[in-house]
């Protein structure tokens, strides 16, 4: 009996529960009672209750520790939250560049923190110690629960400075910071010796530091459903002791002498990231059990690997990189083989290079499919993504992907001791690299690379999909066998029919979708077949035009009849070079003044490249609407005062108006100019400032539903004194903070 693994997963399970369900009273009891029952079915004596005994045994304990750990650990650093106060603050990695400046860890007594610093350049190292006036805030969202992300990391504040930094350098770099300053010598090295379009993708290849490469391409390796391969996972620690084994030319002894140091300093180097210290873990006892005469067995590893993890930090279970290393190492231990025998069997190549050539797509795709087959519920539900190309993907870069992954590590030693020597073999190494990169985008390109889970038709699927697939296993069990392929080509059909339903764009009344971007605004206007989008920005940039194209497609949405720009700022623009790599877009509306002309450059720079027409509105343009019209209307100011367009849609006597940035003069002189009709709906102009959605505007159009486009912020928006006027004329107010993405039809 597999003692160690029960234990070890009974533990894991009692985590996720205590994390994300039980209530902290509850489960102290919970804990008790279960600990009584271990000691009641001890005393039972009964055999064939020991795994049971075990379990409970695993619970119990895990209740407790998770409790300990809150109340030692988390509890403590929360009485910071809310504070504005002196902290010294000790650095214990290398700074992050972010859009609007760094984010570095650092400690804080014995808890780690996240200091968020503004400016262009940083020289903060490991072991410096910064002395500021900060304000502190929680991890918790805006709704109050947990970021687990970053508790995860066990991370529990985060630091903003209020003031002037004092640092005092350290004299010499801390001993525990050697593998820290490692990992950056290596960032450093890969980023000056290989080429620059490979240098992005081989720097987050070997250390995980996806920070040179642009959304664009991460965006892609996810469509195409190769993320892991700059994931740092345990893939790379298997490839890191594959390596070290052909050196020490399997000599066992000999390479666990050498690889087990290695794999140490390899994740020390990473911050000992889960699915490398899962990886870790498993290949040690791996080398280590024909040296002490036992026998590895897989779910004992794979248990005793999450048991460590969790006993330094019982958050890790909410970490995604964890879920996904565990469950996709549980699904290849489960299904590889079978899987693998099933698939070569399939064909039966004549010729000795035939069957060669197949037995390597059969254990490609056994590997890839036993993999996903417990990660996949994981990534739609925590991605909203499900990548139909990934086996193709994998099959396609899986092997060169490692040779890149060697020849990176390669290199950039080389490069440590010799620049010039380093340089020539990655230069080399650029070209496996590029196979990755060009796959991917070429994939990607595809209709339907991936779907979302967006969509009501495949989450149906899917939930359809894995009943089917354990009815299956149930009957197996009960030897009852079915066709593997019949499963197979139901599932494929099912898929088919899924995407097909979700592909048909739907007829709709007038109406409008304003997206939840945070601060920023994107708003959907459809009437009929013809869609318009009014801004693409948000507080995330290209993740928001991700967002929303992935919303569009969803919807059988591929093409816009128009993107509608009501001013440059990018809050309203920073989506739009995302969206246009992911839809199709017609044309491009847009004031001909920018207060932002590099902004405006960079759009113009942009439609010229996807060979998008780009219109200036100087004048009020009509344009075709089914059973209605769309007006924009031009700027009504110049220069400084020109607050950019408004947009009115009309269906019948069904109006939405949009008004972008307009503050209270640029109401009053739209209102003076131009004839408004009461109106239905009013999205509320500048994410709810003070300054805008003035009571002469509202008062004029007896809006019956004001819709606010806003998310976390410093400016207090919406601020009460606009709430106050619009609740003044009974007007019901939604807002994209509190409820998501708002939709309202005639």
């Amino acid at each position: 009996m597999r003692k160690l693994a029960i234990f070890s997963f009974a533990f894991a399970a009692a985590a996720a529960a205590y994390v994300w369900l039980l209530p902290r009273p509850l489960a102290l009891l919970l804990s008790a009672a279960l600990a009584l029952s271990v000691l009641l079915l001890r005393l039972s004596g009964k055999d064939r209750l020991r795994a049971v005994r075990i379990g409970a045994l695993g619970v119990a304990l895990a209740l407790l520790w998770c409790r300990g750990y809150e109340a030692l650990r988390i509890a403590p650093l929360r009485s910071y939250v809310g504070l504005q106060r002196a902290v010294t603050l000790t650095v214990s990695d290398y700074p992050e560049a972010r859009d609007d400046g760094f984010r570095v860890e650092a400690r804080l007594g014995h808890g780690r923190v996240m200091l968020y610093l503004r400016g262009e350049d940083c020289t903060l190292r490991p072991g410096d110690r910064v002395s500021l006036a900060a304000e502190v805030k929680g991890v918790s969202g805006a709704d109050g629960t947990d970021n687990l992300s970053f508790q995860a990391r066990e991370i529990s504040l985060l630091v903003f400075p209020k003031g002037e930094l004092s640092v005092q350098q350290a004299e010499r770099l801390p001993v525990w910071a050697y593998p820290k300053a490692a990992a950056h010598a290596l960032r450093e090295v890969i980023s000056d010796i290989f080429p620059q379009d490979t240098a992005g993708f081989a720097r987050a290849l070997v250390t995980g530091d996806k920070s040179q490469m642009d959304f664009a391409e991460r965006n892609r390796l996810a469509i195409t459903g190769i993320s892991h391969t700059v994931a740092v996972s345990g893939l790379h620690v298997s490839l890191l002791v594959g390596v070290l084994m052909a050196l020490c030319l399997r000599r066992r002894r000999l390479a666990a002498a050498v690889a087990i140091p290695c794999m140490l300093l390899f994740a020390a180097m990473l911050g000992f990231s889960p699915s490398v210290t899962r990886a870790v873990v498993m290949e040690t006892m791996l080398l280590l059990a024909p040296l002490l005469n036992r026998e590895n067995d897989p779910p004992t590893a794979l248990g005793f690997a999450l048991l460590v993890l969790l006993l330094a930090n019982p958050w890790a279970i909410a970490s995604l990189s964890l879920q996904l290393s565990f469950l996709s190492i549980a699904g290849i231990s489960c299904f590889n083989l079978p899987l693998g025998r099933r698939i070569g069997a399939l064909l039966q190549p004549t010729t000795r290079v035939g069957g060669a050539l197949w037995r390597f797509v059969a254990a490609s795709c056994s590997t890839t499919l036993s993999a996903i087959v417990f990660t996949t519920p994981v990534v739609a539900l925590r991605l909203g993504t499900l990548s139909l190309v990934a086996p193709l993907t994998n099959l396609l870069t899986l092997q060169i992907v490692s040779v890149g992954f060697c020849g990176a590590i390669l290199s950039a030693l080389l490069g440590l001791i010799c620049r010039p020597l380093g340089a020539a073999l990655a230069w080399l190494d650029a070209w496996p690299l590029r196979w990755v990169q060009r796959v991917a985008e070429l994939l990607s390109r595809l209709p339907y690379a991936a779907v979302y889970t967006n969509s009501r038709y495949i989450c149906l699927w899917l939930a359809a999909a894995y009943l089917g697939f354990g009815v299956y296993l149930f009957l197996r069990w009960r030897n009852k066998p079915r066709s593997l392929r019949a499963l197979a080509a139901l599932t494929a059909l099912t898929l088919l029919i899924a995407v097909a339903f979700g592909a048909l764009p739907e007829t709709q009344s007038a109406g409008a979708t304003v997206f939840d971007v945070g601060q920023g605004q994107c708003i959907l206007l459809s009437a009929g077949e013809r869609r318009y989008l009014v801004d693409c920005g948000g507080d995330d940039g290209a993740q928001n035009g991700e967002d929303v194209a992935r919303s569009l497609l969803t919807q059988g949405i591929r093409t816009i009849d128009a993107l509608i720009l009501t001013h440059y700022d990018s809050d309203h623009t920073c989506g739009t070079a995302q969206l246009l790599q992911r839809v199709t877009v017609a044309c491009i509306y847009a004031p001909a003044e920018a207060d932002d002309a590099n902004n405006q450059a960079e759009l113009l720079l942009l439609a010229q490249e996807y060979g998008i027409a780009f219109h200036f509105v100087t004048e009020d343009e009509r344009l075709a609407l089914t059973g209605g019209a769309l007006q924009l209307y031009a700027p009504t100011g110049s220069g400084a005062d020109n607050d950019g367009l408004a947009v009115l849609l009309s269906v019948d006597t069904y109006d939405i108006l949009i008004t972008g940035d307009m503050d209270l003069k640029a109401e009053h002189r739209l209102l003076e100019t131009h004839a408004l009709p009461d109106i239905e709906v009013l999205v509320a102009g500048h994410h709810g400032s003070k300054y805008a959605t003035g009571e002469e505007l509202l008062t004029a159009l007896r809006p019956e539903t004001v819709l606010i486009s806003v998310g976390e912020n410093s400016y207090g928006h919406p601020t009460q004194e606009t709430l106050d006027r619009i609740a003044a004329i009974g007007a019901a107010v939604y807002r994209t903070d509190q409820v998501g993405n708002i939709s309202v039809s005639r």
